[in-house]
């Protein structure tokens, strides 16, 4: 008998599973250093721009400076200006000669300086620079800070040449004598004052001389001749002056004030009132003048 073998195939049937994976994000991080502006040209601009300048004090001028910064213009913060009459290394303190404009803004574009491609133009304001600074030669010290606060400057030195200007301002308009004949050593009252003195203020940024010129006081035809009037700088009569009617000197060579007053000083006044002198009011001036000395 044949037996028959049976064959039996054995089919595997291999799954393939996919497995999906979740993947972690990496986080990268970048540390940027804070690198320092850098300013480098100052121009000087009151309608156009050079690096030398003339300007009389009290007036309006714009700063074009050229500052640049590693991490962009962005970064750049502020500006500070500082002016200094004569050339040094700008470590001393502030004072009228080295007068300070604080945190100057940037503007678009002023008196001639256009903004842009690292141009800067800085306003400094008429009240910024007073007329008690000290004519002559000035340097430009001018700061950049970024918003981390880091700073750098830069000077140009003589730059600015500021012009001489000079002048004075008195505390009163008008006031009296009030005496009667054969008396001394009337006293003067200011309206303003209510002493007996004008009080006069230095407003210029130059040594002057101050005169006075005065008057006669006169009353129709009846008069109190000038020579009647006396002056002196302190409240001393016995050391007083007469008036002489012509150009009387009463401050020689007298320098500008220091920050933060200006300078000044009193002149007062009296009147002798000769005998038999008609009663009335008579009236005169005093014409305050100032030159340079």
């Amino acid at each position: 008998m044949t037996m028959r073998t049976a064959k039996i195939f054995v089919v595997l049937f291999a799954t393939l599973i996919l497995l999906s994976t979740v993947s972690a994000p990496v986080s990268l991080t970048a540390s940027v250093g804070n690198a320092k502006p850098d300013i480098t040209t100052i121009e000087i601009c009151d309608g156009t721009c050079s690096f030398a300048k003339a300007l009389d004090p009290a007036t309006a001028f714009t700063l074009k400076v050229y500052a640049t910064d590693p991490n962009g213009a962005t970064d750049i913060n502020r500006f500070d200006v500082e002016f200094y009459t004569t050339a040094d290394t700008n470590g001393g303190t502030a004072d009228w000669d080295a007068n300070r404009v604080y945190s100057l803004q940037s503007t678009a574009s002023s008196q001639g300086c256009t903004e842009g491609s690292n141009y800067y133009c800085l306003v400094v304001p008429a009240t910024s620079w007073t007329t008690k600074f000290l004519k002559g030669g000035a340097d430009v010290f001018a700061r950049v800070f970024d918003d981390s606060d880091d700073q750098d400057a830069n000077e140009s030195i003589g730059v600015l040449t500021v012009n001489a200007t000079y002048g004075t301002s008195q505390d009163t308009t008008s006031g009296t004598y009030t005496g009667s004949p054969n008396t001394t050593a009337n006293p003067f009252l200011s309206g303003q004052t209510a002493n007996a003195y004008v009080g006069t203020t230095h407003n210029g940024n130059t040594d002057i001389n101050v005169s006075v010129v005065a008057t006669n006081l006169t009353k129709g035809s009846d008069t109190i001749t000038v020579g009647n009037l006396k002056w002196y700088l302190s409240n001393t009569y016995g050391s007083s002056s007469s008036f002489t009617g012509g150009t009387d000197d009463v401050q020689t060579v007298w320098g500008r004030g220091t920050d933060p007053t200006s300078a000044t000083f009193d002149l007062w006044n009296w009147l002798d009132i000769p005998v038999s002198t008609p009663a009335g009011a008579y009236t005169g001036t005093y014409t305050y003048g100032s030159v340079a000395s």
